[in-house]
């Protein structure tokens, strides 16, 4: 095996407890239209992509709405909830310092969108 040259990173799960949270902020989206986002929802749409699995529950809670309108929604409640919530993973920054001691290139995978990515980074001064 070569060595390491670069470390790619996901976002979400595996750097912050992300995963965590948007359940508490579709939950919050869902009180609000008189609905829950249980389990059972959660695990439909867990690991699709933002777009395809809000039509998940749309259609699974018959609500007249569009994709765009409910990410609006559960987007300001994520605005609300990072700062209360968000928390890096264990040994994450650890692991970053010894990245960095190695001067090796790192960068973040992720399907989610910039103003996020730099909501969850810039608390943590992680951006750069």
């Amino acid at each position: 095996m070569g060595s390491i040259r670069a470390v790619v990173f996901d976002l979400d799960g595996l750097m912050f407890n992300t995963e965590d949270i948007y359940p508490l902020a579709l939950d919050r989206t869902c009180q609000g239209r008189g609905a829950r986002y249980g389990a059972e929802l959660r695990e439909q749409m867990m690991g699709r992509p933002g777009k395809t699995a809000l039509q998940i529950l749309i259609d699974a809670l018959g609500w007249d709405a569009t994709v765009e309108a409910i990410q609006s929604e559960t987007d300001a409640h994520l605005r609300e909830l990072l700062p209360l919530h968000l928390q890096t993973m264990p040994g994450l920054l650890e692991l970053l310092a010894a990245i960095e001691q190695q001067n090796l290139p790192k960068a973040i995978g992720t399907r989610s969108r910039r103003w996020f990515v730099e909501s969850v980074l810039a608390p943590f001064s992680l951006a750069d």
